[in-house]
């Protein structure tokens, strides 16, 4: 389905075989310049199974878009799943965003508050925020060879940062990391944890161990695993087992 207009502005709908309401938005990564939603459907399989609509979103890569103009294009992604869902089975008011690296970037974005009202949405819009393995301080984007890719300044990836746009409560936030990857996606997931928990927001927090930065998604395709649990049982759904 298409969502906008950006060449890459599209989102697959995936039905359970009986819907309970529930709506689980996926958000892929990829440096915010590789994949597509295509690689990564196996990330909403468990919550499709346990009986929740599943929806991958694509959108506009860089360099042939902005950073600033891809927060747009997700804003863009929820407002559509949220006017169009319920012709699906699903329950625009039941609607949960979670992303692995760029893509918890721009799952953050839509779990910010301030964007939804202005969008003509309610205020508490998303109900549920996952986000593993993501940057969420943007400046050091702009430090690094490929940083002209992203279109933004320094000043702009400071106003920007989601550690500074922390969801409103009483949404609940679980975020994930790989044991493995490097000490700023470490250190940036605990500190974006401390920015929610001091908005009031109650949050989960899962080390993975093993795994790492590439690997890091895989938990959450998996209903043995802690957070795949805690992601479908933050929609109201049993988990499985």
């Amino acid at each position: 389905m298409r969502y906008g207009a950006g060449p890459k502005q599209t989102l697959d709908i995936y039905l359970p075989a009986v819907a309970a309401g529930p709506v689980h938005v996926f958000i892929h990564g990829g440096g915010h310049r590789l994949l597509d939603k295509d690689d990564l459907t196996v990330a909403v399989e468990p919550m499709v199974d346990a009986g929740a609509i599943g929806i991958m979103v694509n959108h506009d890569l860089c360099p042939d878009v902005g950073l600033e103009e891809r927060f747009q294009q997700v804003r863009e992604a929820l407002v559509w799943v949220f006017g169009n869902v319920g012709r699906y089975g699903g329950d625009p008011n039941r609607l949960y965003v979670s992303g692995h690296s760029a893509g918890a970037t721009l799952a953050a974005v839509v779990g910010a508050r301030g964007w939804a009202a202005a969008a003509g949405l309610p205020v508490n819009a998303v109900k549920g925020l996952t986000c593993v393995s993501g940057p969420f301080d943007l400046e050091p984007l702009c430090l690094m060879s490929d940083g002209p890719d992203y279109r933004m300044s320094v000043e702009q990836a400071r106003a920007m940062s989601l550690l500074a746009q922390p969801p409103a409560p009483p949404m609940p936030v679980i975020i994930g990391v790989g044991a493995e990857e490097t000490g700023e996606f470490i250190r940036q997931s605990h500190v974006y944890a401390d920015a929610c928990r001091g908005a009031g927001l109650a949050v989960r927090f899962f080390a993975m161990e093993l795994e790492n930065h590439c690997s890091s998604f895989l938990p959450m395709a998996n209903p043995g695993d802690a957070i795949c649990r805690a992601i479908i049982a933050q929609t109201g759904l049993p988990s499985p087992g």
